[in-house]
């Protein structure tokens, strides 16, 4: 799991909350799921403390038990959420007819990109589909893959949209960046 900046002291607690989004937090760290006592154990709290918010993040249907054992993994609720934040939404159907015609011209995937803090976080894809005779192109990774995979795709569309934004908007960024990998 990253490690999280300091907390800043909290006006209003909500210990309810914020347990709650370290689980979710938690969760999308470990592809491959979490045990109750895993869960437990990593965030330095009880079994009986976790119980219960697994129970009602389940029965919102924002984590779901595997069928064959115990552990529980993210379902697709939160990218369910996402995709309905209204300028997503927009930004991405608006998108859509550009980057179809993109992926068609240059037989390539287009991938749309969103500069949140110092990340790229993709938010939509098109991939060109092509298919004559015999040759047919595999499908290319999916978005999903290329923003959180590293490698040359991740860092080039990092590096144009820190070209479109201010300069002082790029360096505050750079320099924030900097600033938590050298912690």
């Amino acid at each position: 799991m990253k490690k999280k900046a300091p907390k800043a002291p909290n006006r209003y607690p909500t210990p309810a909350l914020e347990k709650g989004l370290d689980i979710l937090e938690l969760f999308a760290s470990e592809p491959s799921g979490l045990t109750k006592s895993d869960v437990a154990r990593k965030l330095g709290r009880t079994i009986s403390e976790i119980f219960r918010m697994l129970l009602c993040l389940e029965e919102r249907g924002y984590i779901a038990q595997s069928p064959d054992s115990d552990r529980y993994h993210l379902s697709l609720h939160l990218f369910k959420l996402a995709q309905e934040h209204p300028p997503i939404k927009r930004m991405t159907m608006q998108a859509l007819p550009i980057m179809q015609q993109v992926a068609h011209e240059l037989s390539q995937s287009c991938h749309l990109g969103v500069l949140n803090g110092s990340q790229v976080v993709i938010i939509g894809h098109h991939e060109p589909f092509t298919c004559s005779g015999s040759d047919f192109r595999e499908k290319a990774p999916t978005c999903t893959d290329s923003a959180y995979t590293p490698g040359v795709r991740r860092a080039n569309l990092g590096k144009e949209l820190l070209n479109c934004v201010g300069e002082g908007t790029a360096d505050s960024s750079v320099r924030r960046k900097s600033a938590q990998t050298s912690e």
